[in-house]
């Protein structure tokens, strides 16, 4: 068997999910799991969001947006976590509560695993009410200020001495935003929509860390210090990718590293380690 939360194991929980999901009404998702098991950052998000907050039994967890497979491995490696999945929008929540059912889990949907519509911004938990809170790739996606908001709901839903893991981009260059024409999750904005931020170190402070007046334990920046292959590969059309979609987490081990101070002109991600003292 795999080790608990290593590469294999969320690469093989992804496709039994996925193989087992296959007979009930989500074939599409369940086609996606067994296509595409893990893309080609995220196992790298996924240790560095994950790792720094288990173990998780008996802790109360929080995900706010996050892609959904780290919450089928936390349902699959726990007996006592009380798991609150979220999202902005409702798509998720049918496909995720299946795979849950079909991996043998579907008896704690409802007491402690909960399924739940969330808007960052505006939390609808009490105060202090989450031991373990994780964000893996979603902050830079709010917007206006609504990263900062979502820092602020954080750290108000999060009891004193517990933590949160974010994962957002990063520029060392300098911060920027980034937009795109049509559009975006929730949003139906005409014309360029706003997408993602790039932060760097002054954003990170003044956008994420002031507003929540969170005590950072760690920040650790990862990238492709030689060669790069992502930017090659998202130039590359989805029907060609295809046949090599399964070997997105195996190229990502090779050329994805986590970087020192003289690498940092090479990072495209950061994930935050931070704390509620008070």
């Amino acid at each position: 068997m795999p080790r608990p939360f290593s590469l294999l194991d969320y690469y093989l929980t992804s496709i039994e999910v996925g193989l087992k999901s296959l007979p009930g009404g989500y074939r599409k998702e369940a086609a996606a799991r067994i296509l595409n098991p893990l893309s080609y950052p995220r196992y790298m998000e996924f240790q560095l969001a994950l790792k720094p907050l288990l173990p998780v039994d008996g802790r109360r967890v929080l995900d706010i947006g996050s892609p959904k497979l780290p919450v089928l491995l936390l349902a699959k490696h726990t007996r006592s976590c009380e798991l609150y999945a979220t999202d902005i929008r409702d798509y998720f929540i049918a496909p995720t509560a299946h795979f849950l059912t079909k991996i043998g889990k579907g008896d704690r949907l409802g007491k402690d695993i909960h399924l739940c519509v969330q808007d960052a911004r505006h939390l609808t938990y009490d105060d202090a009410f989450f031991d373990r809170i994780f964000s893996i790739s979603v902050l830079e996606h709010v917007p206006d200020r609504g990263d900062s908001q979502a820092a602020q709901e954080i750290a108000r839903v999060l009891r004193p001495g517990g933590t949160v893991t974010l994962t957002v981009p990063y520029s060392h260059a300098g911060y920027r935003e980034e937009f795109v024409s049509g559009p975006v999750y929730e949003r139906r904005e005409a014309g360029r929509t706003f997408y993602q931020r790039h932060y760097d170190r002054q954003a990170l402070q003044q956008r994420l860390f002031d507003p929540s007046g969170l005590r950072v334990l760690d920040m650790t920046f990862f990238g492709e210090p030689g060669f790069q292959v992502e930017p090659w590969w998202n130039q590359i059309p989805m029907r060609w990718k295809v046949p090599l979609l399964w070997a997105q987490p195996f190229a990502a081990k090779v050329f994805l590293k986590r970087l020192a101070p003289p690498q940092l002109h090479a990072a495209a991600g950061v994930a935050v380690r931070l704390r509620k003292d008070t």
